[in-house]
């Protein structure tokens, strides 16, 4: 191959193909490339192979850059995606952030007497259950104490648990309940209402029995008294009651929840059963508040009864037939608000 023949024939056709527009990916590079003084100067003192050597090093170039910019662009549009798929997450997380807390306090504000009835029997039984521990320690030597706090817990999820077997499942809303009053007693529970049922569904379901720590309560108030076993037993049949509002009312959960209330009904101070909706009317008739003790009810049936006692109205027909109509009422408010006690066997 002559000099001339590559003068004339092949180093125009290079110099021609830089100026073509894919080799090229602005326009500064090729205004550069047009006008390298070594490719001017190869062009002009008939220096072919630099000039080829030139072009196609700098065509190389172009080719790299070209592809750098493109890898670049793909990367920015990457970036802004996964940017844009980061602040859809975020997004998310705080609208269940805000939705769960939302949540938490309309629950709480709904069951916030029962919570703070659990609550006061958490602190209050800590120390006595505290104090059984270490008794059971020294009795027995090693023993795995458990805190009350999750005693309570366990016994709200076994009834939970219990009630929606009978139910065929956990109920929609029950997770409200369970929500508030675990987050009331302990300070770390974040549930949300969802994975509160969850919880529920997945706990391990056992026989209904006795809520653990209302027997070793009562032995202790039998030595040095007390009403903690009362107003535990009285808490877990609030929220026995609490939770059958979420639970259709069939023959299989009012069974369970008869027998709940049949084992805690010999702990309650005043015997009274759960759910009655005469009580209150009858410890008014009574004139006693509802959470009189048995000898408070005995004692105002026996002044009542001297008071209203038919006998003492005799030659008064008026007073007399007065006398027998609250009699009536009276007898009848006693007999019903006895029935209710039942003594410990």
């Amino acid at each position: 191959m002559t000099a001339d023949y590559m003068n004339r024939q092949v180093l125009p056709f290079v110099v021609a193909g830089l100026r073509v527009p894919m080799f090229a990916q602005t326009q500064a590079p090729r205004s550069f490339l047009l006008s390298h003084p070594i490719l001017v100067i190869a062009e002009q003192v008939g220096l072919p192979e630099i000039a080829i050597l030139v072009a196609f090093s700098s065509v190389v170039v172009l080719l790299v850059t070209r592809k750098y910019l493109k890898e670049q662009k793909l990367e920015r549009e990457a970036n802004q995606r996964r940017m844009l798929r980061e602040k859809e997450v975020e997004d998310e997380r705080r609208r269940i952030a805000s939705r769960d807390k939302a949540e938490r306090e309309a629950t709480a504000n709904e069951y916030k007497e029962l919570a703070d009835e659990f609550a006061v029997i958490v602190t209050l039984g800590t120390p006595v259950w505290s104090e059984l521990n270490r008794a059971a320690k020294a009795l027995h030597g090693e023993f795995a104490s458990i805190p009350y706090l999750q005693v309570v817990e366990y016994n709200l999820l076994e009834i939970m648990k219990c009630m929606s077997v009978a139910n065929d499942g956990v109920p929609d809303g029950l997770g409200r309940l369970h929500q508030a009053v675990f987050g009331r007693i302990d300070s770390g529970f974040n549930f949300s209402v969802a994975k509160c049922e969850t919880a529920v569904e997945r706990w391990e379901h056992s026989p209904v029995k006795l809520p653990v720590g209302l027997e070793e309560f009562q032995a202790v108030e039998g030595m040095n008294g007390g009403n903690l076993s009362s107003s535990t037993a009285t808490a877990y049949l609030a929220f026995l009651d609490a939770s059958a509002k979420y639970f259709r009312s069939t023959m299989a959960v009012e069974t369970v929840k008869g027998k709940y209330i049949k084992l805690l009904k010999p702990f309650l101070s005043n015997g009274q059963e759960a759910s009655c909706p005469n009580c209150s009317d009858f410890y008014g008739v009574l004139r006693l508040q509802p959470k009189a003790t048995v000898e408070q009810i005995k004692s105002a049936y026996r002044d009542l009864v001297q008071i209203y006692h038919p006998d003492r109205f005799n030659g008064n027909d008026r007073l007399f037939r007065t006398a027998q109509e609250e009699m009536k009422k009276v007898n009848a408010a006693y007999e019903h608000i006895m029935s209710h006690f039942e003594q410990p066997t």
